[in-house]
């Protein structure tokens, strides 16, 4: 059997301590959204230089205003655009929290990352958070060639945990709607069932810094309690062909989305997508948001997302 990281597991000895005696009704929107920026400012912490950042957004039909903020690490480059969606179950997370993954990501690839700040439950629950990503993967390349980017007519999601979600439900659009294109998906630790019906939510769902009551907690907030909802909205139930975008899927063995990962995997294989499946044994969810602890295994992974998306001209 695999061993947990030995620096992960000295470090969650000490968060398991503070958080021992917590309790489902004290939950705090709030206080998740300042956990995950803490943890991520704290643990994440090497500056990256970034040649253009900028900021810009993208009028929903609603009418409110989608912020994406734009990583060109090589202005001279024509290569493929990729949109980035970040973690924090539908609840935490956002474009600034994730700036230091999103200028990995940026650097490594050599190719424009675009991170969507897109809304979060519980002020606006499912399905917002997903149509202003479906809105972004519809309209930022135009919007982008309006203002002079460089890039090639290829399109990449890439999208971590609750992100990974994101992803995932669109590229499964996309394989009957051609106004979503989607030629590749890379998915990191995501969460792909709301159900909450996957063995190891319950094997791994204490202890391990993502835990099963807070899950349960996020989806409630995200979607409510309608079962029905929770299986169609589910990434892993929904239909698959071998249309659905070539997948690099990421997931990490104390991580209690790990066998919704695999169910995932074994899907696509069956189906004849093109599938990559990358397990990091020893490590657990949100380890790239632990960058500090784990350098060498955040390291290999930006270079498996960077060879899988472009073999020639993988860096970290």
């Amino acid at each position: 059997m695999p061993q947990l990281d030995p620096t992960l597991f000295r470090w969650l000895e000490k968060v398991n301590e503070l958080n021992k005696n917590a309790d489902t009704r004290s939950f705090n929107v709030a206080e998740v959204r300042q956990a995950l920026a803490a943890m991520t400012a704290n643990y994440v912490t090497q500056t990256v230089t970034i040649a253009s950042v900028e900021e810009m957004s993208l009028r929903a039909p609603e009418g409110h205003e989608i912020q994406v903020r734009i990583y060109n690490p090589c202005p001279e480059r024509v290569a493929p655009l990729n949109i980035f969606f970040h973690g924090g179950g539908h609840m935490a997370g956002s474009v600034e929290v994730y700036d230091p993954i999103a200028r990995r990501l940026a650097k490594n690839l050599k190719q424009i990352v675009a991170s969507v700040e897109y809304r979060l439950s519980p002020e606006f629950m499912y399905p917002a958070g997903l149509d202003d990503a479906r809105h972004v993967v519809r309209y930022l390349a135009d919007h982008l060639k309006r203002k002079g980017y460089l890039f090639s007519d290829k399109r990449h999601l890439i999208g971590d945990s609750g992100g990974g979600a994101l992803v995932a439900t669109l590229a499964a659009e996309s394989q009957a709607d051609e106004s979503l294109q989607v030629d590749r998906q890379v998915l990191i630790y995501p969460s792909l069932d709301y159900t909450l019906q996957q063995p190891a939510i319950e094997a791994l769902g204490k202890g391990y810094l993502l835990e099963r009551d807070r899950i349960a907690w996020y989806f409630e907030q995200y979607m409510g309690s309608d079962a029905s909802l929770r299986y169609e909205a589910s990434p892993l139930f929904m239909p698959v062909s071998p249309e659905l975008p070539v997948t690099l899927l990421i997931t990490a063995g104390f991580c209690p989305l790990s066998g919704e990962g695999q169910a995932y995997y074994q899907r696509l294989k069956a189906a004849g997508v093109s599938v990559e499946h990358h397990h990091f044994g020893d490590l657990i969810h949100a380890y790239l948001n632990l960058e500090n602890l784990v350098p060498n295994a955040c390291r290999h992974t930006y270079e498996q997302i960077a060879t899988f998306l472009d073999p020639a001209q993988a860096h970290y």
